[in-house]
């Protein structure tokens, strides 16, 4: 699913993993997003960002994705 915020202001994005519990294995966190373009959830056009920590952007249409690695 790709998010769509109400405007291209500037936001904070913080993810939190394992917020209620911890899994099993590892993951990789990966965000995209784009201030006016809109894309769908299977477009190559915008590329994947390992997310490493809350971050700003300006961003008006966001997607996380987790990659199970283990």
């Amino acid at each position: 699913m790709v998010y769509v915020f109400d405007d291209d202001t500037e936001k904070v994005f913080t993810i939190t993993p394992n917020k209620y519990q911890a899994g099993q294995g590892t993951a990789t966190l990966q965000i995209r997003g784009s201030a006016d373009t809109y894309f769908e959830v299977d477009d190559n056009v915008i590329a994947w960002q390992n997310y490493t920590g809350t971050f700003h952007e300006d961003w008006k249409y966001v997607q996380i994705r987790v990659i199970k690695t283990v």
